[in-house]
């Protein structure tokens, strides 16, 4: 065989077909459950401690010399690269996200339509993901719209919103076949790019397995694919999301998903893409860690909306 054109065949590779009711996750579970004691699945549940702050002394914040009042006396959140290690980045004051070191913008719906004016948005990754573009969806009046749980779009004029699954492995309640689905990087080399084009990546709930070597992989070839961007049009914008917190509903999934397991598959992540000072970073693990509202692998709208106010204060401002 000509290995050389072995990209251009095609490859018939069915699914495996469990049962028509029964997804990927419930089987996980079970399989897992088994293999814990209720003792030890106390132990591996994860629970928010409610602090009663009434008796605390209240604390006075001093930025460049003066009184911080309200978070309009910092500075608007801009694009910053990824850092390379995780420390507390932020604090809810009023119910709204107040990073450390700059302010975020609420927006409204005439701010909003204005801020992705002539912009092209494409996300690509997981579920996180898509929850993102359809809160953007959701505030657009679209022209035209094609739905599909891997790949969806959004377009008026001068405008485009798009997402994009990516590749396998994918955890999930549905058996799907692979030829629906796209590697990431074969998704940006398919891309022109441009100085109105912004590209977020959001990698990371469906590689939450303790050996980072698949995952570190994986993002090396996203960041490869970025670079070959780049070179085309360097003045594409590329942000990276991270992972958030999430529920714990199957009791011996969490081996695999737990919150510990995302946060190490988050320093591989940083680890990565901190090398290349091009890109930028969308931080929410901090955000979903002390959120008030449940742990959600889809975060819950009240956090849902902090996480789209601080995306669109770093590139509309």
């Amino acid at each position: 065989m000509d290995h050389g054109s072995v990209k251009n065949q095609h490859i018939n590779i069915s699914p495996v077909r469990i049962g028509p009711t029964i997804s990927i996750n419930q089987i996980l579970g079970k399989k897992l459950q088994s293999t814990l004691n209720k003792q030890e699945l106390e132990v591996f549940k994860s629970t928010k401690v409610q602090l009663n702050t009434s008796s605390l002394p209240l604390i006075e914040v001093q930025v460049g010399g003066g009184s911080l009042n309200h978070r309009t006396a910092l500075p608007f959140c801009t694009l910053s690269p990824v850092p390379s290690t995780i420390k507390p980045s932020g604090y809810f004051a009023n119910n709204s996200w107040q990073p450390l070191t700059c302010g975020v913008k609420h927006f409204d719906k005439h701010q909003f339509e204005t801020c992705l004016k002539g912009k092209s948005v494409h996300i690509y990754g997981d579920s996180t993901g898509r929850q993102m573009y359809e809160y953007l969806e959701d505030n657009e009046n679209c022209d035209s719209v094609m739905s599909h749980e891997y790949l969806k779009y959004c377009v008026k004029k001068n405008q485009s919103i798009h997402f994009g699954f990516h590749g396998p492995p994918v955890r999930g309640s549905q058996i799907i076949s692979v030829d629906k689905l796209r590697y990431v990087a074969e998704q940006i080399d398919d891309l022109e790019g441009g100085p109105e084009v912004i590209i977020i990546l959001s990698i990371w709930a469906h590689f939450g397995v303790p050996d980072g070597t698949f995952y570190r992989d994986r993002l090396q070839a996203i960041k490869g694919a970025v670079g070959r961007l780049w070179q085309r049009s360097p003045e594409t914008k590329v942000i990276v999301r991270s992972a958030n917190t999430r529920e714990h509903a199957i009791g011996g999934f969490i081996l695999i998903s737990s919150d510990w397991i995302a946060l190490q598959g988050e320093k591989t992540l940083r680890g990565v893409f901190s090398q290349d000072k091009r890109f930028s970073f969308l931080d929410v693990w901090d955000m979903t860690l002390v959120q008030q509202s449940k742990d959600a692998i889809h975060p819950l709208k009240t956090t849902l909306v902090q996480i789209m106010d601080y995306l669109l204060t770093m590139i509309c401002l």
